[in-house]
């Protein structure tokens, strides 16, 4: 089912997804049981106490996230360039119940898109099984 949140981003993002760049996924489930099974999971989401993050970063605030989220991610793809290319899947986690699948790179050419929407973010790799971890706190967490 969609909502609000994802009709306006399908909106937004028709000529990307005509242009075959992103992917709809309407039945997220089996990417929900991929995270859960790869990942422990605590009351909102995944819980980082119990496995270690390979980045963390705390932005205190949403306008801090959406200028400076850029540049995280060109840190992360410093340690891990074979990410650039890497097909992610776009799950959010209370205001959107579609999947969006993208690379990496195309992913972060639109990422203020999904990132303005208050709610936790998982960017799951599925080959690599790793998450990035967007919280509705403004933080960033790979692992």
């Amino acid at each position: 089912m969609k909502t609000i949140h994802d009709n306006e981003l399908l909106a937004k993002l028709k000529t990307e997804i005509k242009e075959n760049t992103i992917i709809i996924h309407e039945n997220i489930k089996d990417l929900i049981s991929e995270i859960e099974a790869n990942y422990p999971m605590g009351f909102s989401g995944i819980d980082w106490d119990k496995k270690k993050p390979l980045f963390f970063i705390d932005f205190n605030s949403e306008a801090n996230l959406l200028e400076k989220v850029d540049d995280e991610f060109l840190k992360i793809l410093n340690a891990f360039p074979e990410l650039l290319n890497e097909k992610l899947i776009v799950i959010g986690d209370n205001l959107t119940e579609l999947g969006y699948e993208a690379s990496f790179k195309d992913f972060i050419g639109l990422n203020k898109l999904f990132l303005s929407i208050p709610q936790h973010v998982y960017l799951w790799f599925p080959k690599i099984k790793k998450c990035i971890n967007i919280t509705f706190e403004n933080e960033l967490i790979f692992g």
